[in-house]
């Protein structure tokens, strides 16, 4: 998963000031919670609509975790977005964003890879860096690569991430929307897993969690792909030429390869434990992470079994001992804890709330370019969705820009709507392996009379 910061190594004050959730649960900790770009596959406690199939989201936090911006709609943990997450900016008037996270096609496939990243491209113009209203000119644009649809797809505003100057000036300037972005580590979360617990005749204690599976990708070596061709990005990849057909010349058809930068990974091993328990879990007896290189030069970064038998899944059952979990084989679970015997219960469906299109709403229907419309996803759900000029979604609309930069951003998004459609420019392909299919019903088409300059938005699902 993603896990982009803006670079304040060097700044010697909290970032996180008093008003924001992480100063109250952290307040020694800011550095990485004050502002992220996150997100990448998964389920997650807010999942509305569970599928067997992993999905896909975006996120970020523009304030210390006081918001969350997955969608140009909806926060990550299911809420309608307030005031200060109206910062997911919907570009492609081809790809629809399902609240509840994106869906695939794997065409029988057990996995299968998909592109992302988020390069910073100068849509929305600053308005210099000087006091507490202080606005850069980066707006963090994820970038795409399927086998169905390629190029950007949406971006968040500068603006997203200057709200929390309000609460300290001294924060103006250093945030995502003037620093640039690093990356410490990779992350792969999983929040919340369900379990039972019990403690046999002699006293000792046992745990079943639900059952987790990772594909394998590489049968021989017994590997599960997580990442590959992790790559960092310059300016000169998208941002240079991006700049210049803001001004008129042609909008770029691919990324410089100039200016991508392939990064070593580094296997550390891997940390786990119950985290209700705060007690270590032995990962490293039953599997290992490694790093490996294919015949084309890329670098993947896996999880990695050593027997055939256990390839591919974690454990299910564990041992509490004096160092830690240790995880163990179904027969060695006394039948005194009556553990086999549990069931983990179907999670069940609900449907995320839909925006409200009041006049007085920042999605007031009186600003709708067409719709309402439907479309049905392959893990059940029905989206609802509605078309905005591109201008007038919340997300633009509440920047203040004056009629003569919204004109040009227009046109610009005319432009980029006409050239680009489903095949904008985008990462390069993939050094091994064949790539996943976005769900087609993400996949809408403009209506007749809207063909470019206006974007869908998902108001509902369900």
């Amino acid at each position: 998963g993603t896990w982009l910061l803006p670079d304040n190594r060097s700044t010697r004050f909290s970032l996180c000031p008093p008003g924001t959730v992480m100063q109250q649960i952290a307040p020694t900790r800011w550095w990485d919670v004050f502002q992220s770009i996150e997100g990448g596959p998964g389920q997650w406690r807010s999942t509305r609509i569970p599928s067997s199939q992993s999905k896909w989201r975006a996120n970020s936090t523009p304030n210390c975790y006081n918001d969350e911006m997955s969608s140009p709609g909806y926060g990550f943990v299911g809420r309608v977005a307030g005031p200060d997450a109206l910062g997911m900016a919907q570009l492609s008037n081809r790809l629809l964003i399902p609240p509840d996270g994106w869906t695939f096609d794997l065409g029988g496939q057990t996995s299968g890879l998909f592109g992302y990243g988020y390069l910073a491209i100068p849509i929305v113009p600053g308005n210099g860096l000087t006091g507490v209203r202080s606005v850069g000119n980066q707006n963090w644009t994820l970038l795409v690569n399927s086998s169905n649809f390629k190029g950007p797809v949406a971006f968040y505003t500068a603006k997203a991430f200057t709200s929390i100057n309000a609460l300290d000036r001294r924060i103006a300037g250093r945030g995502l929307d003037a620093m640039p972005a690093i990356t410490p580590s990779l992350a792969l979360e999983i929040n919340t897993v369900p379990g039972f617990t019990s403690v046999d005749s002699d006293g000792v204690t046992y745990r079943r969690i639900a059952p987790m599976a990772f594909p394998v990708t590489d049968v021989a070596n017994l590997r599960a792909t997580l990442t590959q061709d992790f790559t960092a990005y310059s300016k000169r990849a998208l941002w240079n030429t991006f700049s210049a057909a803001m001004t008129g010349a042609s909008l770029p058809i691919q990324l410089d390869g100039a200016g991508a930068h392939r990064l070593g990974l580094n296997p550390t091993g891997l940390n786990s434990d119950m985290a209700d328990l705060d007690e270590p879990v032995l990962a490293n007896t039953f599997v290992t992470s490694t790093v490996s290189s294919n015949a084309n030069g890329g670098t993947a970064f896996s999880l990695q079994w050593g027997e055939a038998r256990d390839a591919g899944t974690l454990p299910e059952y564990f041992r509490r001992e004096a160092d830690g979990w240790k995880p163990i084989p179904a027969s060695q679970v006394p039948s005194s804890t009556s553990l086999a015997r549990q069931h983990f219960p179907a999670l069940s469906a609900s449907a995320w709330p839909t925006l409200v299109s009041t006049s007085t709403a920042p999605w007031t229907s009186t600003k709708w370019a067409a719709g309402p419309f439907t479309t049905r996803l392959n893990d059940g759900s029905t989206v609802t969705y509605v078309w905005y000029r591109f201008v007038d979604q919340p997300a633009i609309a509440r920047q203040g820009l004056d009629p003569a930069t919204l004109q040009r951003l227009q046109l610009l998004v005319e432009r980029m709507h006409t050239q680009y459609g489903a095949n904008g420019p985008t990462m390069a392909p993939p050094s091994a392996g064949s790539l996943a299919s976005i769900d087609p019903g993400m996949l809408v088409s403009p209506p007749a009379g809207l063909e470019v300059g206006h974007v869908p938005i998902a108001i509902g699902q369900r």
